[in-house]
């Protein structure tokens, strides 16, 4: 049995304590934030944010969609050495009230390759009408069958370049699980994932 490493991480709302999509306003201005194409720059951000939240409850630990953290998954990522960028966040909840966990801005900010491309099975990106290349040079992917990672020890939550998506490693989810945390579901990259990101837009 293959031994899973990697986890992709995404938001998992629940209609309660992790809400389903919901406005936001930050102030001062978030800066626009694409982490497929750059690399953060900490000076472009405020000391603090104030974030009205249009929903009447939020209490998350993780939400990468909005870029916010509570002070337990914070400690987690410190604990691992984790890179990130973090500011204080006072956020005001619809009927003004304001969530029970203290957050933050909270955005991961290695961007690393995890891919074995010797062992893995996959098919390049090779249409005119894309954009093969970001900025730091990235390859695209457009199809990958069989991904086998390689072992990455000393990252535990990174912008994975292959797929453009979060991911953490096994030990990262274990501690967050380890304290009960909630707003995340992990999908394993192990024998059974596939990454076809025109799959469903063609099926």
């Amino acid at each position: 049995m293959t031994t899973i490493e990697f986890y992709i991480l995404r938001y998992k709302p629940d209609g309660k304590k992790c809400p389903y999509f919901f406005g936001t306003t930050w102030t001062p201005d978030l800066p626009s934030v694409h982490l497929p194409s750059i690399t953060i720059d900490e000076k472009h951000f405020s000391t603090n944010y104030h974030v009205s939240a249009r929903t009447e409850s939020y209490d998350a630990d993780y939400n990468p969609d909005q870029f916010l953290a509570s002070e337990k998954m914070i400690a987690i990522c410190k604990n691992l050495s984790v890179n990130y960028l973090s500011r204080p966040v006072a956020i005001s909840l619809h009927r003004h009230k304001v969530p029970q966990k203290k957050q933050f801005l909270f955005i991961p900010t290695t961007r690393i390759r995890i891919m074995d491309e010797s062992l893995s099975i996959f098919i390049m990106d090779t249409s005119p009408l894309s954009d093969r290349q970001d900025p730091e040079g990235d390859t695209y992917y457009e199809r990958i069958d069989k991904f086998v990672t390689r072992p990455t020890p000393t990252e535990h939550l990174f912008y994975c370049l292959e797929i453009k998506e979060l991911v953490c490693s096994k030990q990262l989810k274990e501690e967050y699980e380890k304290e009960d945390l909630i707003g995340i579901e992990f999908t394993p990259i192990d024998e059974n994932f596939r990454y076809d990101p025109w799959g469903d837009f063609y099926s």
